[in-house]
């Protein structure tokens, strides 16, 4: 059953039959099968709607997946209906990719600006066409953006990314739309993690001495309240030393 949302009425021939041949991709295919493998949330914005699973994912051998398209949207996607998307609450706080065959003609960057300021970063659109098809190339610059999403040293290093891309914007062009144009450095995810386990260890260390300091006087780490409550004290007391040696040095 073709969605009326999706589509004019059919020209039905003698047979009352409409026929309509599609290509579909094998390396897609199999692109998406590994991406539910790695428990990626995939679905369909599609004019199609939730005909999408009968028409091309069943053929195709994909599970059902869900239509997040609103029902009375027709034609193909604009990034415009994302705001009033369900994929909009679907994504709060979470990488989203857009993987399309034609690039919206309002863009990446107005896509990005729909989203919260945080959210920004990791947030791609790569435009697959129908010509070209999903390259090796392409699939694995997705796949390298969708590791670095997947990790928060990553979305940092996404963010910072994005921070420099925009402070070139404001000296010369418009910040880039598709994803291959806003990958970092690998060298700069690196320096994130290793900066996160260095504090990672320190931070072992602080909570490891003070838990014995506490079990010393008969405490235990819940006595000095909520995690935020603690780490309130210990600011307040190393602020009490900074300021009790800097008097002494005075």
């Amino acid at each position: 059953m073709i969605p009326e949302e999706a589509w004019e009425v059919p020209r039905w021939d003698e047979d009352d039959h409409w026929v309509r041949w599609y290509w579909i991709s094998r390396t897609g295919v199999d692109w998406v099968q590994s991406l539910l493998g790695d428990g990626i949330d995939v679905v369909w914005i599609s004019q199609w709607h939730g005909a999408a699973n009968t028409c091309f994912g069943a053929p195709a051998g994909l599970p059902e997946l869900d239509s997040v398209r609103e029902k009375s949207r027709r034609g193909p996607f604009s990034v415009a209906e994302f705001e009033t998307s369900p994929l909009r609450a679907r994504s709060d706080a979470r990488p989203l990719l857009l993987v399309t065959r034609v690039a919206p003609a309002d863009g990446g960057q107005s896509l990005m600006q729909l989203r919260r300021p945080r959210d920004r970063a990791i947030t791609a659109l790569r435009t697959v066409s129908w010509e070209m098809g999903p390259t090796p190339e392409a699939l694995a610059e997705i796949d390298q953006w969708l590791t670095l999403a997947s990790d928060p040293a990553g979305q940092e290093a996404l963010r910072d990314q994005r921070r420099r891309d925009l402070a070139r914007s404001r000296r010369r062009a418009s910040p880039p739309d598709e994803i291959q144009q806003r990958l970092p450095q690998w060298e700069a995810v690196e320096r994130i993690i290793a900066r996160d386990q260095a504090i990672n260890a320190w931070v072992e260390e602080v909570v490891d001495n003070l838990r014995k300091a506490l079990f010393d006087r008969g405490l235990e780490l819940s006595d000095l309240g909520t995690p935020t409550q603690a780490a309130d004290q210990i600011v307040d007391a190393m602020k009490e030393v900074y300021r009790r040696n800097h008097d002494q040095g005075d």
